[in-house]
């Protein structure tokens, strides 16, 4: 009846009843979370009954204590669900994406590895696991992750831009990076990071004009990269 205020006194009996229990902690945390009360919001997470079982509740509970700026606890309790739900990709995915998200790659390329033997086609594992070997400096090894994704899928616009990119800028291969970066654009042609890379080729090819051509079809938003600029 779009009434929260007095749907949240009815849920608040409720928890005062049960402080367990879903429903109400669910409506509270949400609440908590509308009014930027992160940390209440994750305590209420916290205090379901189906926490301890859940996989989305635990993911929540991250992502509540990110928005807090709390990125330690937020790291502690990914670890905590990946040792509680042994063999979860799901869990383990968004770990080894917080490990880098903390420049962990080490860490994260342990973890993705462990994932890798249960679905070792899984692209997204796969292009995570290159992106950790490349923060690694282990780019021999990142080039063979991302050929076998283009091999197994060669629409795969991702690993094309990613292999390309390396290619243009850490090899003498410049001509075939820029291939890469071409078949990718093909297949998404609206995506920044690609036309990033492909004016990064023209630059490199002595082409400024074109990669000047290139760079000013951005999105105002991604001119304002440093980089770009």
């Amino acid at each position: 009846q779009k009434k929260p205020k007095e749907a949240k006194e009815y849920y608040e009996r409720a928890y005062n009843l049960n402080p367990s229990n879903p429903q109400a902690c669910e409506y509270l945390s949400l609440w908590e979370q509308s009014q930027k009360n992160y940390l209440k919001a994750e305590e209420y997470v916290r205090q379901s009954g189906l926490f301890k079982n859940t996989p989305s509740l635990r993911l929540r509970q991250v992502q509540l204590l990110k928005f807090a700026g709390a990125q330690d606890e937020a790291l502690q309790a990914m670890q905590q669900a990946y040792k509680d739900f042994d063999g979860s990709i799901e869990i383990g995915f968004y770990y080894a994406l917080l490990l880098e998200d903390n420049n962990r790659y080490k860490q994260a390329a342990n973890v993705l590895e462990t994932l890798l033997q249960k679905q070792p086609d899984n692209e997204e594992l796969l292009l995570n696991y290159a992106y950790a070997l490349s923060s690694l400096k282990k780019y021999k090894k990142m080039q063979k992750v991302l050929e076998d994704i283009i091999s197994q899928n060669p629409k795969n616009a991702s690993a094309l831009n990613f292999l390309g990119y390396y290619l243009v800028d850490k090899t003498k291969q410049v001509e075939k990076g820029g291939q890469y970066i071409k078949q990718a654009l093909e297949i998404n042609p609206k995506d920044s990071p690609t036309k990033d890379s492909l004016a990064w080729y023209y630059y490199k090819t002595g082409n400024y004009r074109e990669a000047l051509n290139v760079l000013k079809t951005l999105p105002v938003k991604d001119m304002q990269d440093p980089e770009i600029i």
